[in-house]
């Protein structure tokens, strides 16, 4: 039977005006993906088993403006495999449940022309890190409850919805611009896990609705950044050559390299850069110019005593401490010292990056090791040398028994660093001390704050 070619053209309209399911293929990911008046909507990734997705921003010549409800909701638990998304620019809608319970999902990069989040849209899922774009209108409730990491919030004239960013164990919020007025209609300031950053420059309109025991530190005007490089191993002894620009309004920053086995950014993944060719080890260990490129070759033969598929270099940066404070000094009175104490207290992400900090040191000795728990738990143990400083069994005593694999993909890693042992090991190992008993009592009379959650202090 002969199918005349009008009927065909008239078929394929109908089908783009109803927004009917399709299917492509693009850059060797098969996609469903709907149609509806030139702008395509992603409905579903049909390619299994992909780590690091590009979602395409145009697909069989139609725009894709819009991420699908459910999208990648079957991504979930034992079956999880995306690590990474990218979100082209020119979608505007992540529609609800998209990235439901992906899991292994640890990094996100979002358009600056998204416009709306949907409801549960990143719920579980464990993102270490996203931001969300200055033109951003709604966050739908629980959008990022549950994850993991730092979420910074560009704009202030969006609307967010009940529980979108509480419940969160995002554990820091940074906001980058003004108080939204939305934000006051939140139990945001209330959640027990989620710390607030904004901006010095606001800081008299945030402290009117930010309790200060939720307060962790003002954001830098501008961030000690570097680009990250990873690159793929098979099995193959090779050396890593490393270029670095840290980007800096100052004129020198230290920067540090740290290696993650299978690309996995976790404590039980981490593997130290020691080793390196030509003296180029002295770039990482001393400050070195800022907005100049850096280069370091790293020997990993030398230092890995395993074989790896695939390792993930991340290059930090800091500028002047690795965990920023705001402030306070107190004159010595009393029998009391001179001191100076900070005013906020430090989240799990916070000390998570300055753990790492350490980690990354070539010629330290702080080490995280995770060793399978009666095969049904996973149990983190912090060293120093041959110390154990603490560890989490299981996480018997919360309750919860933690998956080994998951331990390993990172998703249980800020959990260590709820621990109050964990937080002062840091703390002391980057020069701070806990402010207590007789000295706290002295801190709480002079600046007249509660500082009920014990301060931390560099003493003068």
């Amino acid at each position: 039977m002969k199918i005349h070619k009008s009927f065909v053209a008239v078929l394929m309209a109908m089908v783009s005006m109803l927004g009917m399911a399709e299917t492509a293929t693009v850059d060797g990911l098969l996609w469903q993906y709907s149609v509806s008046e030139d702008k395509a909507t992603i409905e579903k990734l049909l390619t299994p088993g992909v780590e690091n997705v590009v979602i395409p921003s145009e697909i069989n010549g139609a725009k894709v403006t819009t991420i699908g409800g459910g999208a990648f909701r079957d991504d979930t638990y034992e079956g999880s495999t995306i690590r990474s998304v990218v979100i082209p620019e020119g979608v505007s809608v992540i529609g609800e449940n998209a990235f439901y319970g992906c899991r292994k999902l640890q990094d996100a990069k979002l358009p600056t022309t998204l416009k709306r989040i949907g409801t549960r849209a990143f719920y579980f899922s464990s993102l270490r890190y996203a931001r969300l774009p200055a033109g951003l209108e709604l966050i739908g409730e629980y959008a990022f409850a549950a994850c993991d990491g730092i979420l910074e919030v560009e704009g202030s004239a969006f609307e967010i919805q009940q529980g979108a960013l509480t419940q969160s164990g995002f554990c820091e919020v940074k906001f980058l611009d003004h108080v939204p007025s939305s934000i006051l209609n939140t139990a945001l300031f209330t959640s027990e896990d989620t710390m607030i950053s904004y901006p010095k420059k606001y800081a008299e309109e945030w402290r009117a609705v930010v309790m200060p025991e939720k307060f962790a530190g003002y954001v830098p005007e501008n961030n000690c950044t570097v680009a990250v490089l990873s690159k793929l191993r098979e099995n193959v002894p090779t050396i890593m050559d490393v270029k670095v620009t840290p980007v800096s309004t100052k004129a020198e920053v230290k920067i540090r390299p740290v290696a993650f086995r299978n690309g996995i950014n976790s404590f039980g993944n981490v593997v130290k850069v020691k080793t390196f060719v030509d003296g180029t080890g002295s770039v990482v260990q001393n400050p070195v110019k800022a907005n100049q490129e850096n280069v370091f070759s790293w020997n990993v033969a030398a230092d890995l005593t395993d074989r790896v598929a695939k390792l993930k270099m991340d290059v930090m940066c800091v500028e002047d401490e690795v965990i920023p404070l705001e402030l306070v000094s107190i004159p010595a009175s009393s029998g009391h010292v001179a001191m100076t104490i900070s005013r906020n207290v430090i989240s799990p992400a916070r000390i998570r990056d300055g753990l790492m900090w350490l980690l990354a040191s070539p010629s330290g000795t702080v080490n995280v090791n995770v060793t399978e728990y009666d095969r049904i738990g996973a149990e983190f143990t912090l060293l120093k040398g041959e110390t154990v400083v603490d560890s989490i069994c299981g996480l018997m005593s919360s309750g919860f028994v933690v998956d080994f694999k998951a331990a390993q993909n990172g998703y249980e890693d800020l959990l260590m660093c709820r621990k109050s042992k964990v937080k002062k090991f840091v703390l002391e190992e980057l020069g701070y001390t806990i402010l207590e008993g007789d000295d706290l009592e002295y801190a709480r009379k002079m600046t007249g704050l509660k500082l009920e959650n014990g301060p931390y202090v560099k003493m003068k």
